[in-house]
């Protein structure tokens, strides 16, 4: 009996002095008998969570945007601050699990805590895996290519293989829960439903359109899959749009955003906070801060100077890091600042002008397209870029390069040659292997390409 109570005294004094350091990392039970409650008379009472399926690494939970949980393996594990009763919880996934990619779902993640420990919250992970992939055909066509992605990252036509798109569709992007997809054309926003359950072939099965500006070169989805950007190219300004949380149709947030000059690319930073595009022939980015409630953008102006070479710029999934070339053609990584401006981080790596950028979703590799040739960079434990390897694929022009959702395989839209060149990324050095069966795939036309999960 004595040694029980000088257990649980040892267990609460640390608890009182963790920021002092007495853990970290996940927090850690307290002695046997008391799992995780206080002990008899206390007036707080311990948020517990159970985790299920976890594979990967990094994944952190949070408790109302102040109390975080790194989470390292399945089973019981406890939020280090404890709540008096009445208080309120809303517990969220604030980083998901890579290596591989994750996603979790939190199931009965709010509440109030009544006169007894919170025990009935669960997390359940899940490897991510690509379901289709989306191409629009761009100027002279009026269509988009769907397709079902293959586990080995192989492309199957679906049924129909190509969808109505009229006006020159350019650019795609899908809502983060993989229901809508969306596609800029010279004046319009398409929106799409996804339904692989009622149709299995996961052809989108119905269609609305919204006037979106001149030249909708870039379509871009919020994270929290409330909101969609339009980049118009020829009215140099960005529409922003309300997504209906149930059909996914689109309405005016408000009046658009000037830009710079002819931009392209809309990245957000990895909290949602900062957005960026690029104007080339001003050789600029310009910032953005965003509003998560309104979607409304607030321009920062011009943050970065660029290479004339390209719209080549992108952020990291995890750290606030973003990549693009510099006037010197230098591949460079900035650091995004608490207001929004850049740092260089250390010195670019020299490289050539690069016309679109990808960041693999587990944040350890940087592709670079320009011409027919991808350039591969590793990214380093301060997010600057180490030069890897080039790989080449005859000639012409790609125009975009993009990751599939778990980062296992490359997609490159290569416009002017009409083909989708699928590479198998190699995880030990990111290296590109042309393996993909089928690669390349011969389209009526491609300017980007979006992979669904």
């Amino acid at each position: 009996m004595a040694a029980a109570k000088q257990g649980w005294t040892k267990w609460a004094l640390c608890s009182a002095l963790v920021l002092a350091g007495c853990g970290g990392g996940e927090s850690k039970n307290p002695p046997a008998g008391s799992p995780s409650g206080p002990p008899s008379g206390s007036d707080s009472y311990a948020v517990n969570i159970t985790v299920s399926g976890l594979n990967g690494s990094g994944l952190v939970l949070q408790n109302s945007e102040g109390d975080d949980l790194a989470v390292a393996s399945n089973g019981l594990k406890t939020f280090s601050k404890r709540l008096a009763s009445g208080s309120a919880y809303a517990i969220s996934v604030k980083s998901r699990p890579r290596s591989p990619l994750q996603t979790c779902t939190v199931s009965n993640g709010t509440g109030n805590v009544a006169s007894e420990n919170v025990t009935n919250i669960t997390v359940t992970c899940a490897d991510v895996v690509s379901r289709f992939a989306y191409s629009p055909a761009g100027p002279g066509w009026s269509t988009v290519s769907a397709y079902k992605v293959e586990s080995t990252g192989a492309l199957t036509s679906l049924t129909p293989a190509t969808v109505s798109a009229p006006g020159g569709p350019w650019s795609s992007a899908v809502d983060p829960a993989g229901r809508f997809l969306y596609i800029g054309s010279d004046t319009s926003v398409y929106r799409f439903r996804i339904d692989g359950a009622v149709s299995p072939v996961g052809v989108p099965d119905s269609r609305t359109t919204i006037n979106s500006g001149n030249g909708t070169r870039t379509v871009a989805v919020h994270p929290n899959g409330k909101f969609v950007y339009a980049v118009n190219f020829f009215s140099d300004d960005i529409a922003v749009f309300n997504i209906n949380a149930v059909d996914g149709s689109l309405s005016s947030a408000g009046p658009p955003v000037p830009t710079g000059q002819q931009c392209e690319r809309f990245f957000f930073d990895p909290t949602a906070t900062f957005a960026y595009t690029i104007c080339l022939p001003e050789q600029k980015v310009y910032g953005y801060r965003v509003n998560g409630d309104t979607g409304a953008l607030t321009p920062l102006g011009e943050v970065l100077s660029v290479s004339s070479g390209g719209y080549a710029i992108a952020t990291h999934p995890e750290k606030r890091i973003l990549y693009a070339v510099d006037p010197a053609n230098n591949m460079s990584a900035y650091a995004i600042n608490s207001d929004g401006s850049l740092s260089l981080i250390g010195a670019g790596v020299p490289s050539s002008a690069a016309f679109s950028l990808v960041v693999e979703p587990n944040g350890k590799y940087v592709y670079a397209v320009n011409g027919a040739a991808i350039r591969v960079y590793s990214v380093n434990t301060d997010g600057s870029l180490s030069f890897t390897n080039t790989v080449n694929f005859g000639t012409g022009m790609a125009y975009q390069i993009t990751s599939d959702a778990a980062g296992k395989f490359i997609y490159v839209a290569h416009t002017t040659a009409a083909r989708i060149r699928v590479y198998r990324i190699d995880p030990a050095d990111g290296n590109l292997i042309n393996d993909v069966p089928g690669s390349p795939y011969v389209v009526s036309g491609t300017n980007s390409v979006v992979v669904t999960y």
